[in-house]
């Protein structure tokens, strides 16, 4: 995938994993996705990582809210 510098998005809806560059899609996808799904972001050695869960720079996809936390009702 390269270099990205911003306006990097992931869009998750329990099956399937989206990438979006600048609000658009990308031809890359991974589907089947199945059990429990933990997020996770990694860099290398003397990087520098900015991440916003909030004020999009560009609305989320159709269907698609912010990250929700998992809770136990009972």
């Amino acid at each position: 995938m390269g270099h990205w510098i911003s306006d990097t998005g992931v869009a998750f809806d329990h099956v399937e994993l989206k990438f979006y560059k600048n609000g658009v899609l990308l031809p890359l996808s991974i589907s089947n996705v199945k059990g429990q799904v933990y997020p996770i972001i990694y860099v290398g050695d003397n990087a520098i990582l900015d991440v916003a869960f909030r004020s999009f720079s560009y609305n989320a996809p159709v269907g698609y809210e912010e990250i929700m936390l998992e809770q136990t009702i009972l």
